[in-house]
């Protein structure tokens, strides 16, 4: 048990950053508002590519001390305070990796940067996954310190073990234990205590906040890197042959280094290697003697729902704007529960992209996402991406209505991962020419191509057997179903390949 607590709380390490209490690195602080409220962020540097430097768990800018004075000698550097912390606004709101990457964009918009390379440092590395993943044309590159890639897999007990003792009015001392583990040198005593200070300074709905949207990493951990990607970790069990692989899944042109002789904050242990991997990568990767995209001719990806309204939305048949029942609310789009809405469709149309959300149902809920649609076959519009709650929902006794199948034609496969009722999931579509693939959290559980014998021969065994056309590929709009259950809806984007 020793052991496993032992390997956990190494884990978990990953997640935090840090603040050294030194102040004013840079002179002029700046402030950007993020909607009612203001993030903090220094700029230094007055040439070549602009690197955004994002700190970890209750840390601030005070965690670049050391990478600052290198760095601003190459690059244009800005350092950011996440919202709640250092001398960001800290209102009483859910802090979670979307709202600290909508923060990063504040800091970038006011900042006159239309794109940049991200330095994310511990959980720093989870809030630029979900920034490329909401903003990707601002992303000419990414690098990862000591920070995580992919989420953490944990079971409902150890989630609890870690997250309890933050909860409590004692959240401050159990801080302070969890820091010490972290400095394996002695010599790095001192360092120790400035880092303490600062992490129990942070307010305690912020470090429970974000301990809770990191965990959810359905939320923010990428399925492909297509920028390039420096990663740069400390020697750690933790870092295997297995997380490696996962990085070259990632972004198969990766750059993955280990720096020895350090605990989880080696930028400040080891700065100097640190600052010179970072000052490498860019200058020979992103910069002009690198290239800015691994896939330029790619496009790019574009959001088919902003988090704000349904503008590029309409009712499915008609000219008029979704109804009533589909509400947006705090960047998620909600079906809701027994209030007609209608079926809604993209005004756009698409033929050939990578489609990808995230989604959420209530327990016995029913909702489908559609993609080939056509308003001239009501019957059978297009072709259902399922989603429905496979072991409450009436609909789920039959194999070929589950979710992720493409809905009454062709069954998911038995390696689907599907996140319990009432947690998000992951969902993707890649279309391209006559191959369709259904993905879900992660994985391919489906896949096929269009006008094949065995297509055919399941459309005929399916209740589209009449539909003339349904099977096959056409130029037309994304639909999201009103089944009059509560569904919710994030992140939808697109990538055209038309």
């Amino acid at each position: 048990m020793r052991s496993l607590n032992t390997c956990l709380v190494k884990l978990v390490v990953l997640l935090l950053g840090i603040s050294t209490g030194h102040s004013s690195l840079v002179p002029g602080p700046r402030f950007a508002n993020y909607g009612t409220n203001r993030v903090h962020y220094v700029r230094s540097g007055t040439q070549g590519e602009v690197v955004v430097l994002i700190h970890g768990w209750g840390g601030s800018i005070d965690s670049w001390y050391l990478q600052i004075p290198e760095l601003q000698k190459h690059f244009q550097v800005v350092a950011i305070d996440l919202p709640g912390h250092g001398q960001s606004d800290k209102p009483g709101i859910p802090y979670t990796m979307q709202v600290f990457a909508e923060g990063v964009n504040a800091v970038l918009k006011d900042a006159l940067i239309s794109k940049a390379v991200l330095v994310g440092f511990s959980m720093g590395a989870p809030v630029m996954c979900k920034f490329y993943q909401m903003y990707p044309s601002k992303v000419s590159g990414l690098i990862t310190l000591d920070g995580s890639l992919r989420g953490f897999d944990l079971t409902s007990e150890q989630w609890k073990g870690f997250v309890d003792p933050y909860k409590g009015p004692e959240y401050r001392e159990a801080a302070g234990r969890f820091i010490d583990f972290m400095f394996p040198n002695p010599e790095s005593a001192p360092l120790r205590e400035r880092v303490r200070k600062t992490v129990v300074a942070t307010p305690q709905n912020v470090l429970v906040g974000s301990f809770e949207s990191l965990f959810d990493k359905f939320s923010w951990q990428p399925v492909k890197i297509e920028v390039p990607l420096l990663v740069v970790n400390a020697i750690n069990p933790l870092w295997n042959e297995d997380y490696r692989a996962h990085v070259t899944k990632l972004q198969p042109k990766a750059v993955y280094k280990e720096i020895s002789g350090t605990g989880h904050f080696l930028m400040l242990e080891k700065p100097q290697e640190v600052n010179a991997e970072i000052v490498q990568f860019v200058q020979n990767t992103v910069g002009e003697k690198g290239t800015q995209s691994l896939s330029k001719s790619s496009g790019d990806w574009k959001n088919l729902f902003d988090g704000k309204s349904l503008v590029g939305w309409k009712l499915y048949g008609k000219s008029e704007p979704p109804g009533a029942g589909w509400k947006v609310e705090n960047g998620i789009l909600k079906k809701l529960a027994g209030k007609k809405g209608g079926d809604i469709v993209t005004v756009e149309k698409f033929q050939n992209f990578e489609l990808e959300w995230e989604w959420r149902l209530e327990p016995g809920g029913n909702n489908g996402l559609k993609y080939f649609v056509t308003e001239e076959r009501p019957s059978a519009p297009g072709h259902e991406y399922q989603m429905i709650d496979d072991n409450g929902h009436p609909d789920a006794k039959v194999a070929k209505r589950l979710t992720a199948t493409f809905y009454d034609v062709l069954t998911a496969g038995e390696n689907k991962k599907l996140k319990p009722v009432g947690e998000w999931n992951f969902s993707r579509v890649v279309a391209s020419g006559n191959h369709v693939e259904h993905w879900l959290n992660g994985d391919k559980v489906l896949e096929y191509e269009l006008g094949s014998p065995a297509l055919k021969t399941a459309i005929v065994e399916s209740k589209f057997k009449n539909a003339v056309g349904f099977g096959t590929s056409i130029k037309g709009h994304i639909m999201l179903t009103d089944h009059s259950d509560e569904a919710w809806f994030r992140s939808i984007r697109i990538r055209s390949k038309d």
